[in-house]
């Protein structure tokens, strides 16, 4: 509506937007084509992984400074998890989400971390846009081959299964890390396994 200043958007059904090609692994892709997953109206990955210990972390240093801890809703993550050492995340490759009480799961691939851009910045309640978490963030999460950007998070891709049947994820559901190896930022060349 005009007089709200927003508007509802859509993405039409004939536009294909996928993920980046170079990080997603085969396992991940469609079983058909191969093609990388769609993200649509998400940013680069259709899933973002945080570790709420991470966030923790962040706000102690925040609040160190005499500055106010942030809500985990200022980086979007699609999945947070619990129970873990901060930036513990960073070197997950495959993790596997199962719910005990179907004993169904969803694998899924670790890919990438995620570069913030000044949108974490912006308080979503009062509209205010501060420096902050990027200038704390800088100070201890400015990674990859030039140390340019910063990075809070991982991207994740399902794994792609033709055959199975539909899982979803839930609150209180277990995470276990099948596979971990040194992280991945921007900016480095990666051949998709």
């Amino acid at each position: 509506a005009d007089w709200a200043g927003i508007r509802l958007v859509r993405m039409v059904s004939s536009h294909k937007r996928y993920a980046n090609d170079s990080y997603v692994p085969w396992a991940a892709r469609s079983w058909w084509w191969g093609e990388p997953p769609l993200v649509a109206l998400s940013d680069g990955f259709p899933i973002l992984i945080v570790c709420e210990s991470s966030l923790n972390e962040l706000n102690r240093r925040l609040q160190q400074k005499g500055k106010d801890p942030i809500p985990m809703t200022r980086f979007r993550p699609n999945l947070v998890i619990r129970n873990t050492k901060p930036f513990d995340e960073d070197n997950w490759k495959v993790i596997r989400i199962v719910d005990t009480t179907t004993t169904t799961s969803i694998t899924l691939h670790v890919v990438k971390g995620c570069p913030r851009c000044k949108q974490s910045c912006t308080d979503q309640l009062t509209g205010e846009v501060s420096d902050e978490p990027l200038t704390t963030l800088k100070e201890f999460r400015a990674l990859g081959r030039n140390q340019e950007e910063v990075y809070f998070g991982q991207n994740a891709t399902a794994v792609s299964h033709y055959h199975s049947s539909s899982s979803s994820i839930s609150v209180g559901n277990v995470v276990q890390v099948l596979q971990r190896g040194p992280p991945v930022w921007d900016r480095e060349t990666v051949a998709a396994e």
